[in-house]
């Protein structure tokens, strides 16, 4: 694969100035709010919510044997010398014989297993059996799924539908999750026909813990005043051409007070308020939105919502070399093949065809030699 060329500050920001990344990321935590905050919702709505508060199960799960499957609990020693020559009768009966149980349900008192459907005959008010049963065979002990303090829910994971119904199946009614911090996305510049970057922006927005709300040009300012979100994300028209209007846009809502970050891609990155709500202005095509988003924005909401693990890198060997202007943070995008990370190209609007993830290029450093094992976040 052919090596990437680097870019640098100079032609990525046609000669402007560019705040340095750490400067707009301290930029933004100083004017999001200091926490999140929590609040309790019925399990059957958590799904999607990040946890505020470790849940543990509070006894064991099931709380006593039940039925592994569908079947006839008995006590196994009752089917001792049953064989297929000489079958054993046991009557369908609550005291000494065999009955009837469905999965999760709890053994009848005297019984130790339960023999599948199709492995007995059944007679009357009786069954046959041709072969024994092991002691426990087909049951479930106590606290067989999930003991007593198992953790269910850690704090600052984002909540599953699998999550949901372990907690239910436990009996947790309801779990503490973090208040959701309403992000506004407001689209810009002169665009027409489908939107590929609002949707991608809104899924990076739920993956850092946020919830995004969208908003419309002609009625902004009443949405930014009335709608109370935390932070407005402006994409498109963030560009330093006379076209790009995204400043223009956040001037008429309250004012701009930086233009340009030390990125690749992304540099065009804005900032200011709208009102009293922190503004970003992001690069309408998808992919420089996308690293830029990740690069400047996502650190701090991650951080302010409490989430955990969405962007956890793992290292991997670089099956390339990757080179870097000094003077940009730089994200770049890789594919894997056979356990190693492949360098792809870093131009364009759309995510490169094949990304599985990306590597951050930190803006003192001029990049990494083939064979490096660097942390590799997820697309």
């Amino acid at each position: 694969m052919p090596e990437v060329p680097s870019e640098t500050a100079e032609n990525v920001s046609f000669g402007r100035t560019l705040k340095p990344l750490n400067e707009v990321d301290a930029w933004l935590r100083e004017r999001l709010p200091a926490a999140a905050g929590a609040e309790r919702v019925p399990t059957s709505l958590a799904e999607g919510r990040i946890a505020a508060e470790a849940v543990t199960a509070a006894g064991d799960y099931p709380e006593s044997t039940t039925a592994a499957r569908d079947g006839f609990a008995l006590k196994a020693e009752s089917s001792v010398g049953a064989s297929l020559y000489a079958p054993l009768t046991l009557p369908l009966a609550a005291e000494g014989g065999a009955q009837a149980v469905a999965l999760g349900d709890p053994l009848p008192r005297g019984c130790d297993s339960v023999v599948e459907m199709d492995a007995v005959r059944t007679e009357g008010r009786s069954v046959r059996l041709s072969a024994p049963v092991h002691p426990g065979a087909g049951a479930t002990p106590a606290g067989g799924e999930l003991g007593a303090g198992t953790r269910l829910v850690r704090v600052g994971a984002t909540i599953s539908a699998l999550d949901c119904a372990r907690l239910a199946g436990c009996g947790v009614a309801g779990v503490a999750v973090r208040a959701e911090l309403r992000v506004a996305l407001l689209r810009c510049g002169a665009y027409r026909g489908t939107d590929a970057t609002g949707p991608l922006l809104a899924a990076e927005l739920r993956r850092s813990g946020a919830a995004p709300v969208w908003i419309d040009t002609d009625d902004a300012e009443w949405e930014v005043r009335g709608g109370c979100p935390k932070l407005l994300l402006l994409y498109g028209g963030s560009g330093w051409s006379a076209a790009d209007d995204a400043g223009h846009v956040l001037e008429t809502l309250g004012e701009s007070q930086w233009h340009g970050c030390a990125i690749n891609p992304g540099a065009s990155l804005l900032g200011g308020v709208a009102g009293e709500v922190p503004a970003v202005g992001l690069p309408g095509g998808p992919w420089p939105a996308f690293a830029a988003y990740r690069l400047a924005v996502a650190p701090a909401l991650t951080a302010l919502c409490g989430t955990v693990g969405g962007l956890s890198a793992s290292p991997a060997p670089l099956a390339g070399k990757i080179t870097s202007g000094l003077g940009l943070t730089e994200y770049v995008p890789v594919t894997f093949v056979d356990g190693e990370a492949h360098p792809l190209r870093r131009g364009g609007l759309l995510p490169p065809a094949g990304m599985d993830g990306a590597v951050r290029v930190a803006d003192g450093s001029e990049g990494f030699p083939r064979g490096a094992r660097v942390p590799v976040e997820p697309a």
